[in-house]
């Protein structure tokens, strides 16, 4: 059975969906493929592996990795092994834009969208554990909420994405670094593993 992330989120908590944001943590178990389409998507894997495609490639998410949709990107969880299990946080395109820290994330990935390739992120078990204690604050218990809801939503959208920028800047920062100069070309590798050069501007 084939279905969209965002008919599985509404059907478990649409009060949330309508505030701009869900988060889910699940397995998928249920579904051959799930679909992430029309919205902002950070999916954490937390045990496990799956493969994922958009029309370009084909990966292998496993433990400890952060993927980033946008919403001008289409991709298909497939493959999910016995033991994945995940924590995704979905945010409305609208509502992203709203959040002043919104482009300091999407900064850090689009170079990646640029140049064809999923964001895909390797991340260490610290790392892991603190981004997956935040996005467990967004819970149906929000929906409860009378007169501040609306705020406290944006301040963590706003936290987890700036936890988030910081993370991918970092790895970015790292990614750089090693990716290094030889013989006055940079040497960078596409998503089949096949070095590349181009001789860097002045």
């Amino acid at each position: 059975m084939d279905v969209s992330f965002n008919e599985v989120m509404k059907s478990l908590s649409p009060g949330l969906v309508k505030t701009g944001c869900l988060q889910i943590e699940s397995s998928f178990s249920a579904y051959d493929t799930v679909t992430l389409e029309k919205g902002f998507f950070f999916l954490l894997v937390i045990n496990g592996t799956s493969s994922v495609n958009d029309i370009y490639h084909t990966y292998t998410l496993s433990a400890r990795q952060l993927l980033v949709v946008t919403p001008s990107v289409q991709v298909r969880l497939t493959g999910k092994s016995e033991d994945f299990r995940c924590i995704c946080l979905y945010i409305v395109p609208d509502y992203f834009d709203t959040l002043a820290v919104g482009q300091l994330a999407y900064n850090q990935v689009s170079s990646y969208i640029g140049n064809f390739r999923l964001p895909i992120f390797q991340l260490d078990k610290a790392q892991t554990e603190y981004l997956q204690k935040t996005m467990a604050l967004f819970t149906p218990q929000l929906e409860k909420m009378q007169l501040y809801q609306d705020g406290a939503i944006r301040h963590l959208c706003s936290f987890l994405l700036l936890q988030i920028a910081d993370i991918l800047y970092k790895k970015n920062r790292d990614t750089s670094r090693f990716s290094g100069i030889s013989s006055g070309y940079w040497y960078t590798t596409t998503a089949s593993s096949t070095p590349s050069s181009s001789m860097p501007t002045s």
